[in-house]
């Protein structure tokens, strides 16, 4: 049984880690590989006891300024755990984190696999990371419009090799369940819809244009409500926040959206709507989308990244113009006014959600991938 260190710098459960889970779980129970998680934050420790998952912690430090000590601690830590564990190959869930484990994996001889996704740009990464990026032999990435962004960053160095996010069982269950039985959700009350925007709030999540978009929904259709599902953590997004809401009671939006905060348990929150918004422009692949098909929930999503990759225009869903979201809010309002015509991209999200999303072909990819990797090459 080949071990898998799968390693992660996540420091919040979001979309990121949920792919990385589902991959440890695919893995171990269908590919008999068997894993040890290594993570910056304590819920990572957490879901590895409640998984029956060995797991270590790093500090997955920056390669700049006081940062360079723990970096190196990292290093030799990693090296000690990969001994310990009798790794075989190393699974990095975040460029950082296969920043992180390149030296370690060069030392030890071991394969080495990295995966983005996120955009970044050119000043994301200190010169020393960007020459460590491009040493890389193998780099997974979520999405083609990130292949793309990430093609100037490393080179023709790397081979980029796009591999989507799934679905969870229980999310898989659900789309089951609707589907067994007349597959047609229809809208709650007509004439009553609710939209809906779930992720971390933060300005590259860009709300303000989910905002934007209601404000045309609603002087069509007054009784119109948003939820928007979601945190800020750090003083940036806290501060985008305040923004936001100041923007809600500058649009005259107050009586008409609510802020729901954190939630955990996010199938109560889809079950709450009838349409999700998906509003950045940048957002890599959009997990968030996958998981409102599997509810049978329509999105609205704007061009600009990977989530023009999984909303089919029309079929599943719409992408707007960012520059102008109003503009695309008449092709909604039709399908508003349409139970039947709701009903059938309804059921069409869910055969999404169940036919394409379901994990098997991204995880037997993986699993090939972990065990065919030669030794990572030093350049």
């Amino acid at each position: 049984m080949r071990r898998i260190l799968f390693i992660t710098s996540c420091e919040y459960y979001g979309g990121a880690f949920e792919a990385l889970a589902q991959v440890i779980l695919r893995l171990q129970d269908r590919y008999l590989l068997r894993p040890v998680l290594v993570c910056k934050a304590s819920f990572g420790e957490e879901w590895a006891r409640q998984n029956g998952v060995r797991c270590h912690r790093l500090y997955f430090a920056r390669i700049n300024g006081k940062g360079v000590g723990r970096y190196l601690l990292d290093v030799v830590k990693l090296i000690w755990i990969c001994l310990i564990e009798r790794i075989d190959v190393i699974y990095a869930n975040h460029l950082l984190a296969g920043i992180v484990c390149y030296p370690a994996a060069g030392i030890l001889h071991k394969p080495l696999l990295s995966v983005c996704h996120q955009f970044h740009g050119p000043d994301d990464f200190w010169r020393l990371e960007q020459r460590i990026l491009k040493r890389l032999s193998r780099i997974v990435v979520v999405s083609d419009a990130v292949k793309k962004s990430l093609r100037p960053i490393v080179g023709d160095g790397p081979e980029l090799i796009v591999i989507g996010n799934f679905l969870t069982q229980k999310d898989l269950q659900t789309a089951g369940s609707l589907l067994d039985g007349d597959g047609l959700r229809r809208l709650k009350v007509p004439g009553k819809p609710v939209f809906g925007m779930v992720s971390r709030i933060a300005s590259d999540k860009r709300q303000d244009l989910g905002l934007r978009f209601f404000s045309a929904v609603l002087r069509k259709i007054p009784e119109a409500h948003m939820l928007i599902a979601g945190t800020s953590n750090t003083p940036q997004q806290v501060d985008f926040e305040k923004r936001l809401r100041d923007m809600v009671l500058k649009m005259g939006l107050n009586h008409h959206v609510e802020f729901i905060g954190f939630q955990e348990h996010m199938s109560s929150v889809y079950k709450r709507l009838d349409f999700l918004i998906s509003p950045s422009p940048e957002e890599a692949f959009g997990r968030v989308i996958i998981e409102a098909y599997a509810h049978g929930l329509p999105v609205v999503a704007f061009k600009g990244g990977g989530s023009a990759e999984v909303v089919s225009q029309g079929e599943t869903g719409w992408i707007l113009d960012p520059e102008n979201p109003e503009e695309g809010s008449s092709e909604v309002l039709d399908v508003l006014r349409n139970q039947e015509s709701y009903a059938m991209i309804s059921r069409r999200c869910l055969e999404t959600a169940v036919e394409k999303y379901n994990g098997e072909n991204e995880a037997r990819r993986i699993a090939s991938l972990l065990r065919c990797l030669d030794s990572v090459q030093i350049a």
